[in-house]
Protein backbone atom coordinates (compact mmCIF):
# COMPACT_ATOMS: atom_id res chain seq x y z
CA UNK A 1 0.00 0.00 0.00
CA UNK A 2 2.44 2.18 0.59
CA UNK A 3 5.32 2.85 -1.93
CA UNK A 4 7.36 5.45 -0.50
CA UNK A 5 8.28 9.06 0.42
CA UNK A 6 6.31 11.23 -2.46
CA UNK A 7 7.57 14.78 -0.75
CA UNK A 8 8.91 16.67 2.35
CA UNK A 9 7.23 20.03 3.10
CA UNK A 10 8.65 22.86 4.59
CA UNK A 11 7.26 26.29 5.34
CA UNK A 12 8.90 29.15 4.29
CA UNK A 13 8.77 33.09 4.64
CA UNK A 14 9.97 34.10 0.98
CA UNK A 15 8.94 31.73 -2.21
CA UNK A 16 10.73 33.08 -4.21
CA UNK A 17 14.04 33.69 -2.64
CA UNK A 18 13.66 29.81 -1.35
CA UNK A 19 13.23 28.76 -4.67
CA UNK A 20 16.02 30.61 -5.53
CA UNK A 21 18.41 29.20 -2.91
CA UNK A 22 17.04 25.88 -3.97
CA UNK A 23 16.93 25.65 -7.49
CA UNK A 24 20.17 28.46 -8.55
CA UNK A 25 22.48 27.65 -5.22
CA UNK A 26 21.51 24.00 -4.48
CA UNK A 27 21.24 23.25 -8.41
CA UNK A 28 17.59 21.51 -7.73
CA UNK A 29 15.07 21.92 -10.39
CA UNK A 30 11.67 23.72 -10.10
CA UNK A 31 9.44 21.31 -11.02
CA UNK A 32 6.14 23.92 -10.66
CA UNK A 33 4.45 26.33 -8.68
CA UNK A 34 1.28 26.19 -7.50
CA UNK A 35 -1.68 28.31 -6.05
CA UNK A 36 -4.77 26.82 -3.27
CA UNK A 37 -6.51 28.72 -0.86
CA UNK A 38 -3.78 30.49 1.49
CA UNK A 39 -1.00 28.94 0.35
CA UNK A 40 1.30 29.14 -2.44
CA UNK A 41 3.34 25.98 -3.23
CA UNK A 42 6.77 25.29 -4.99
CA UNK A 43 7.88 21.91 -6.07
CA UNK A 44 11.72 21.15 -6.68
CA UNK A 45 13.22 17.88 -7.50
CA UNK A 46 16.01 16.58 -5.71
CA UNK A 47 16.73 13.48 -7.73
CA UNK A 48 13.89 11.36 -7.57
CA UNK A 49 12.69 13.02 -4.57
CA UNK A 50 10.64 16.10 -4.17
CA UNK A 51 10.73 18.97 -1.47
CA UNK A 52 7.38 21.17 -1.28
CA UNK A 53 7.96 24.76 -0.30
CA UNK A 54 5.22 26.37 1.17
CA UNK A 55 4.14 29.77 1.74
CA UNK A 56 1.29 30.79 3.73
CA UNK A 57 -0.52 34.06 2.34
CA UNK A 58 -2.88 34.18 5.97
CA UNK A 59 -0.38 34.75 8.46
CA UNK A 60 3.46 35.25 8.84
CA UNK A 61 5.20 32.35 9.08
CA UNK A 62 8.57 33.71 11.03
CA UNK A 63 8.14 31.24 13.95
CA UNK A 64 7.96 28.62 11.47
CA UNK A 65 10.26 29.35 8.27
CA UNK A 66 12.24 26.01 8.01
CA UNK A 67 10.60 24.15 9.52
CA UNK A 68 9.39 20.84 8.54
CA UNK A 69 5.62 20.83 7.75
CA UNK A 70 4.55 17.54 6.79
CA UNK A 71 5.61 13.95 5.12
CA UNK A 72 3.67 13.21 2.51
CA UNK A 73 3.43 9.37 1.87
CA UNK A 74 2.74 8.05 -1.82
CA UNK A 75 -0.19 5.10 -1.40
CA UNK A 76 -2.05 3.03 -4.23
CA UNK A 77 -4.97 2.69 -2.68
CA UNK A 78 -5.82 5.85 -0.50
CA UNK A 79 -9.35 4.90 0.23
CA UNK A 80 -8.13 1.82 1.71
CA UNK A 81 -5.59 2.82 4.15
CA UNK A 82 -8.00 5.81 5.26
CA UNK A 83 -10.28 3.11 6.29
CA UNK A 84 -7.89 1.29 7.84
CA UNK A 85 -6.64 4.46 9.98
CA UNK A 86 -10.19 5.29 11.23
CA UNK A 87 -9.48 2.20 13.31
CA UNK A 88 -6.00 2.74 14.71
CA UNK A 89 -6.25 4.07 18.31
CA UNK A 90 -4.30 7.48 18.42
CA UNK A 91 -4.52 8.50 14.83
CA UNK A 92 -6.10 11.78 14.58
CA UNK A 93 -7.88 12.43 11.20
CA UNK A 94 -7.22 15.60 10.06
CA UNK A 95 -9.46 15.53 6.85
CA UNK A 96 -12.88 13.73 6.30
CA UNK A 97 -12.34 12.21 3.28
CA UNK A 98 -9.79 12.15 0.75
CA UNK A 99 -9.61 15.48 -1.68
CA UNK A 100 -8.98 15.91 -4.93
CA UNK A 101 -6.16 17.83 -6.19
CA UNK A 102 -3.75 18.59 -9.36
CA UNK A 103 -6.04 16.68 -11.88
CA UNK A 104 -7.21 14.04 -10.34
CA UNK A 105 -4.35 13.39 -7.46
CA UNK A 106 -5.79 12.52 -4.25
CA UNK A 107 -4.52 14.18 -0.88
CA UNK A 108 -5.92 13.03 3.24
CA UNK A 109 -4.19 14.69 6.03
CA UNK A 110 -3.73 12.46 9.60
CA UNK A 111 -1.86 13.44 12.74
CA UNK A 112 0.26 10.28 13.44
CA UNK A 113 0.50 8.83 17.20
CA UNK A 114 3.31 11.46 18.03
CA UNK A 115 1.51 14.03 16.74
CA UNK A 116 3.60 14.24 13.57
CA UNK A 117 1.76 15.32 10.23
CA UNK A 118 1.59 12.83 7.33
CA UNK A 119 -0.37 13.56 3.80
CA UNK A 120 -1.72 10.18 2.16
CA UNK A 121 -0.76 11.11 -1.57
CA UNK A 122 -2.40 9.03 -4.13
CA UNK A 123 -1.22 10.25 -7.74
CA UNK A 124 -4.01 10.72 -10.54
Amino acid sequence: MIRGIEHIGIVVNDLDASIKFYCETLGLELEGVHELPGVKLAFVKAGNDTIELLKYSDRCCSEHEGTISHIALRVTDIERMVDKLKEVEGVELLSEEPKEVFGGSKIFFVKGINGEKIELFQKG
